[in-house]
């Protein structure tokens, strides 16, 4: 799904996450911001993403580990399919927001 603009050509094609894992997100994530949100036709879309993708930013270091704390109590499944998804929303986010034509590209 293209976020922005028919410019913008970059798409968020990626597989939901378990509950348990989306749960810890979304726990992490409006611990810190209450407009955290993980759905890609929210505004706030793109800044909750840089929490979980801004390597070595306070936001990062808190987010991953609040959320860390939380997925060890899911199970080792959902743990290996965190771990896929996890470069696959930041791939997108990377790309996203260094490409000129999407809102919030350079």
């Amino acid at each position: 799904m293209g976020l922005v603009g028919a410019d913008c050509n970059v798409s968020y094609d990626v597989q939901p996450e378990p509950k348990c894992i989306s749960d810890c997100n979304r726990k992490a994530g409006q611990s810190m911001w209450r407009d955290w949100t993980d759905d890609p036709s929210s505004p706030n879309f793109i800044k909750s993403m840089g929490f979980m993708c801004e390597r070595g930013t306070p936001n990062y270091m808190t987010f991953m580990t609040k959320g860390g704390e939380c997925m060890m109590k899911c199970s080792k499944a959902d743990q290996d399919t965190f771990t896929q998804t996890f470069g696959q929303i930041c791939n997108f986010y990377n790309d996203y927001t260094k490409n000129p034509d999407c809102k919030g590209g350079p």
